[in-house]
C-alpha cells in the first residue's frame, strides 16, 4: 500500500511541476496583481500541505478553489487535471469524468500526457473527452439558435457575437460559419464576411452540397462588388453544378458574365434563373435585361409588363420597363407616351433616387425627348436628373445637346464640357462639343475637339468632314469693309436671300432616298426660326427633290429676301413639313 502511495504521490508532483509554480502567474504580463498571485500561490501551498498529509478531500477542495481563480486558460485547465487525477485516485470515478468533461468543455486543446497516466486515469479522461465533445455540440447548437434569433429581430451584431461564441465551442461548426459570414455580410464587413465562407468552403465534404452553394452564391456577390467578374464566374459555375436548381445562383452567375460582355452566357443564365422561378421578379427582371441587350424589345417589355403587376413597387422594374418600351417606340411600335409613364413610375417609386433609378429615369426621358426634338422638355429632365446626380454624364450630354438644338450654344458649351470633365474618354463629346465650338466661332478649339474625338475613334461619323470644315473657316481670309470714304455715292448692294444651314449631301441610292442633311443651323437664322434641325435630312423644296445641296443653293438664290419656301425634311425616319421665311 505504500509503494502504491508512493507511486501516486510522484505522479501528481509531476503534474503539479509541468506548468511550473502557480505563483508564477502573478507577474504582469498575465495582468495579475501582487496580492491575487500571493491568494494562488497560498492556495497551491494548502493544497499540497494537504496531500502531503494524505487528506485528498481537502486537497481536492483547495485544488478547485485554485482553478477557480486562476484567469488564465491553461492553467485552470492543468489544475482540474489535477483535481480528476485525485478524485479518480480516491475512487471517486464519475466525478473524475465530469471534471475533465468541464476542463475539456472550456480548452478542447489541452495535452493528455497518456504515457503519464494509469489505464484508470486514461479511461476516465477519454470518458470525459467524449463527454466534453457532446457538451460543446451543445453549447454550439443552444448559441446557434440564440443567434437565430437576434438574427429575427434584425439585432444583426448580437446575432453575429452569439454565432462567434458557438464557433469558440465548435471552431469548425459549419453553420455557424455560415452564420456568422452572413452577419457580417449584413454589418458591411465585406473581408469578415469573405474569409468566413471561404474558411466553410474548405471543410471540404464535411459540409452538406446546399449550404456550400449558398456559400459559392455569397462569395460571388461579393466577388462581383470588388468588380472580380471572372472569380465570381467560376465560383458560381462551381455553384449551379452542385445544385442546378439554385435560381439565385444563377442569377448571380448571369450578371457575372454579362459583366464580361458575355451576352449569349449570361441569356443563357437568366433564362435558366427564371424557368427555376417564372415569378420571381429579380429573375424577369435580369432576363428582361438580357433581351434588351439583344434588342429583343417586343420579348423585354413582355416580361416586363408581368413583372410589374408581380411587383408594382420595384422602381428598378419600371425603369427597365420604360427603356424596353423606348426601344420598341423607336421600331415603329408603341408609343413614346408609353416610355414615359414607365419612367415616371420609377421616379414615383424612388423620390429621393436612393437606388439611383429615379435619375437613371429621368436621363433615359431626356434622351428620349431629345430624340423626338422636343428639346424643352429634354432640357427639364436632365436639369430633373442633375439634381439628385450631378455627375450623370449622359445627363450633362443631353442638356447640351438639347440646348444646341435651342440655339443656347453658351448653355450647350457648358453641358458638354461638364461631361468631357467627367469621362475624357467619350468620342462623342468630343465631337458634339467640336460642333458647337464651330459655331461659337471658336475655331482652334473645334479642331482641337474634333481631333480628340478621331483619337478616341478614328472612325467617328463625319467627324473628318466636320474637322475639314473647321480648319477652312479658320484659315478663311476675313473681308473687312473698305473705309467710309470709299463708300460715298455706291449704290448698296441687295443682300442674298440666307437660310442659315451647313448642310452636306446624302445619296442612299440603295434605298432611293437623296437631299441634303443638315448639319448646323445658325442660331437667329431663317431655318432656326422656322423649327429646322440638325441631322434634319431635307428632301424637297416648294415640291422640288432636292437632289443635292448645290442645287438647293442655287434654289434658294433665285428667291428674294422675305420669300416663303415650303420644306419636304425627314426627322427621325419621319416626314415632316415645314414653311421658312427668307432672311
Amino acid at each position: 500500500m505504500k509503494y502504491l502511495l508512493t507511486i501516486f504521490r510522484i505522479t501528481l508532483i509531476t503534474l503539479i511541476g509541468l506548468a511550473g509554480p502557480a505563483s508564477g502567474q502573478g507577474n504582469a504580463a498575465n495582468g495579475e496583481d501582487l496580492a491575487a498571485a500571493s491568494a494562488l500561490e497560498e492556495l497551491r501551498l494548502l493544497a499540497e500541505e494537504s496531500f502531503a498529509e494524505d487528506d485528498l478531500d481537502a486537497a481536492i477542495a483547495l485544488y478547485r478553489q485554485l482553478a477557480d481563480r486562476h484567469t488564465v486558460q491553461d492553467e485552470k485547465t492543468r489544475v482540474l487535471m489535477i483535481v480528476a487525477y485525485l478524485e479518480q485516485s480516491s475512487g471517486r470515478h464519475k466525478d473524475a469524468v465530469t471534471t475533465v468533461r468541464d476542463a475539456l468543455s472550456v480548452d478542447p486543446d489541452y495535452t493528455f500526457r497518456a504515457e503519464l497516466y494509469d489505464e484508470a486515469m486514461r479511461n476516465v479522461f477519454y470518458q470525459g473527452q467524449k463527454l466534453a465533445v457532446e457538451m460543446r455540440s451543445e453549447l454550439a447548437e443552444e448559441h446557434i439558435r440564440k443567434g437565430n434569433d437576434h438574427w429575427r429581430a434584425g439585432q444583426y451584431a448580437e446575432a453575429g457575437r452569439s454565432f462567434a461564441t458557438a464557433l469558440g465551442y465548435q471552431p469548425d461548426h459549419p453553420k455557424a460559419l455560415y452564420n456568422l459570414a452572413l452577419a457580417h455580410l449584413q454589418e458591411q464587413r465585406s473581408e469578415d464576411a469573405e474569409a468566413g465562407f471561404q474558411k466553410l468552403l474548405a471543410l471540404g465534404d464535411r459540409v452538406e452540397a446546399s449550404l456550400q452553394t449558398l456559400a459559392r452564391v455569397n462569395l460571388g456577390h461579393l466577388y462581383l462588388q470588388r468588380d472580380l467578374a471572372q472569380e465570381a464566374e467560376d465560383i458560381l459555375l462551381q455553384a449551379v453544378a452542385t445544385e442546378p436548381s439554385n435560381s439565385k445562383a444563377w442569377s448571380i452567375l448571369g450578371v457575372a458574365q454579362r459583366q464580361q460582355g458575355k451576352s449569349s452566357d449570361a441569356a443563357n443564365a437568366f433564362r435558366r434563373s427564371y424557368e427555376l422561378q417564372p415569378d420571381n421578379p429579380e429573375a424577369m427582371s435580369h432576363l428582361a435585361l438580357a433581351y434588351i441587350d439583344a434588342e429583343d424589345w417586343q420579348q423585354a417589355v413582355s416580361i416586363l409588363e408581368r413583372a410589374t403587376v408581380v411587383d408594382n413597387t420595384n422602381a428598378n422594374l419600371w425603369l427597365h420597363l420604360g427603356r424596353a418600351r423606348n426601344g420598341l417606340h423607336g421600331h415603329g411600335q408603341g408609343t413614346s407616351s408609353q416610355a414615359i409613364a414607365a419612367f415616371e413610375n420609377a421616379i414615383r417609386l424612388d423620390p429621393n433616387d436612393a437606388g439611383g433609378w429615379a435619375s437613371n429615369a429621368a436621363v433615359h426621358m431626356a434622351q428620349l425627348y431629345y430624340e423626338t426634338q422636343a428639346y424643352t422638355q429634354a432640357v427639364a429632365q436632365a436639369d430633373r436628373a442633375l439634381a439628385w446626380r450631378s455627375d450623370l454624364v449622359n445627363a450633362h450630354v443631353y442638356q447640351g445637346l438639347a440646348k444646341e438644338s435651342l440655339g443656347d450654344l453658351h448653355g450647350a458649351r457648358a453641358g458638354l464640357e461638364t461631361a468631357r470633365q467627367l469621362d475624357p474618354t467619350r468620342a462623342d463629346t468630343h465631337f458634339n462639343l467640336g460642333s458647337v465650338y464651330y459655331q461659337l466661332g471658336l475655331y482652334d478649339e473645334a479642331e482641337a475637339a474634333l481631333e480628340r474625338s478621331l483619337a478616341i475613334q478614328a472612325n467617328f461619323p463625319r467627324a473628318t468632314e466636320h474637322l475639314q470644315a473647321v480648319r477652312e473657316a479658320r484659315d478663311r481670309p476675313r473681308v473687312t469693309a473698305p473705309p467710309a470714304s470709299t463708300r460715298r455715292g455706291r449704290a448698296t448692294a441687295a443682300k442674298k436671300p440666307r437660310l442659315g444651314i451647313r448642310y452636306a449631301d446624302i445619296d442612299y441610292a440603295a434605298i432611293g432616298l437623296r437631299g441634303a442633311m443638315v448639319e448646323r443651323v445658325e442660331a437667329g437664322s431663317a431655318a432656326a426660326r422656322a423649327g429646322i434641325r440638325k441631322n434634319d435630312l431635307i428632301l424637297k423644296v416648294d415640291g422640288r427633290d432636292v437632289t443635292s445641296a448645290e442645287q438647293l443653293k442655287g434654289y434658294v438664290a433665285t428667291r428674294t429676301r422675305g420669300s416663303r419656301l415650303s420644306f419636304t425634311i425627314l426627322r427621325s425616319n419621319v416626314p415632316t413639313y415645314v414653311d421658312v421665311t427668307l432672311n
